[in-house]
């Protein structure tokens, strides 16, 4: 059902980079925290054409204390150095009979706002996948519910824009479908929606497009006894995919959490089990960077071992140096942190190679959730940080060699 948000405006507060046109110069670092008062989740970052960041979240919220606890998605959009320049809420406080949750956020090119996929939760339960357009200002221009088979959850996963100026929603059903939704700019009604049946798969919260108009995502697949990363590539009108491909190593598991076209291939993060030369699974996993063709086969991977712990890449990225930039939540006592999860930053060469690695955090629990290359050759992160049962949004600014002064 297609409606047009209530919204409350609170005024006191990517995807791949392109470099053309960027000359990176000195960087000013910063430690930004967010939160409403109860719970506030990071969920994903743009940068704004004006040199600031947009923050999409999702907030726990109640207009008194008698009121029932709902979810809603929080838009921060800052100046260059974190400063809150605005806050909306999506939807406001008079809609008090569903939850809503944030996924992903994309800026819309020339000035066009942002375009952010999320779900909805009626009373009963169910979920739809939900995308919603807003302004410049983070006025809501319109919003659209959607669900593939009425009845059965749908959750939004990722969004992206075609050559076309259309919007491309990326969504799940259950545990084995995947749904590609084309929504037309100017009705913002579907033009097509697909549904991908292969197996128990759980998606990553990025979309890309190609030069050619094909939709590209990725996420973890169980199929029998092989757990692995998943890359399905596919025009997103046809129910036919070019390549659906299931990169596993019997006897080991891989979790693909995000990835990122880089020139003619895709470069994925995640975590594995393998250890370098041996035979069995480790008793720990490892930050993996794999890099893959155009055609889904793996050129390469490489894995950053951490001392004995659990280890995973959350969020990859282009450098504006031609690399790459992961980043990872690891265990303090690992990487000389502050305590609890630091943030983990590994700036790679386009091989994988380290160029450098940088940890830094408050004396919480940090999980990482994106990094992106800002203009001026700084890196923004953005993560959660858990102080107790308070869940706070983070968002910090490093030098060039991901450091805070």
């Amino acid at each position: 059902m297609r409606k047009l948000f209530i919204f409350c405006l609170l005024v006191s507060l990517a995807s791949c980079l392109d470099e053309s046109g960027v000359d990176p110069g000195s960087s000013s670092t910063f430690v930004r925290y967010f939160n409403g008062g109860n719970n506030d989740i990071a969920e994903d970052l743009a940068l704004s054409e004006d040199g600031g960041f947009a923050i999409l979240g999702t907030t726990s919220i109640k207009k008194t204390d008698a009121d029932t606890l709902f979810t809603k998605i929080k838009l921060i959009k800052t100046d260059e150095k974190g400063n809150p320049i605005w806050q909306q809420l999506y939807p406001g406080f008079t809609i008090k009979d569903r939850n809503y949750t944030a996924s992903a956020i994309q800026k819309v090119p020339s000035g066009g706002g942002y375009i952010i996929s999320g779900s909805v939760i009626d009373i009963s339960g169910i979920s739809k996948s939900l995308v919603l357009l807003v302004d410049e200002n983070g006025l809501p221009q319109d919003s659209i519910d959607l669900a593939l088979n009425p009845g059965q959850a749908e959750n939004g996963k990722g969004i992206a824009i075609n050559s076309t100026g259309n919007f491309l929603s990326l969504s799940s059903q259950g545990s084995n479908k995947m749904i590609i939704t084309e929504i037309d700019k100017t009705t913002f009604l579907p033009i097509s929606s697909v549904g991908h049946f292969s197996g128990a798969t759980e998606l990553a919260s990025r979309l890309v497009v190609d030069e050619t108009d094909k939709a590209i995502w990725s996420g973890v697949v169980t199929n029998s006894s092989l757990k692995g990363v998943r890359l399905v590539k596919t025009i997103p009108s046809n129910v036919n995919t070019e390549f659906d491909q299931l990169l596993a190593n019997p006897g080991f598991s891989e979790v693909g959490k995000d990835f990122c076209k880089y020139g003619l291939i895709y470069v994925i993060t995640g975590s594995t089990n393998e250890k370098s030369g041996s035979t069995v699974p480790g008793a720990d996993t490892d930050i993996f960077f794999k890099r893959v063709d155009a055609n889904g086969t793996v050129l390469s991977t490489v894995t950053f071992p951490i001392e004995n712990q659990n280890d995973i890449g959350n969020s990859v990225n282009t450098t504006l140096d031609g690399g790459l930039i992961i980043l990872s939540s690891a265990n303090s006592d690992g990487i000389e942190g502050r305590g609890d999860l630091d943030f983990y930053l590994l700036k790679l060469d386009a091989f994988g190679n380290v160029d450098w690695k940088s940890a830094f955090g408050s004396r919480f629990r940090d999980e990482g959730i994106v990094a992106l290359q800002a203009a001026d050759g700084g890196y923004v992160v953005l993560g959660t940080t858990i102080q107790g049962a308070l869940k706070i949004i983070t968002l910090m600014k490093t030098d060039s060699k991901g450091k805070i002064d």
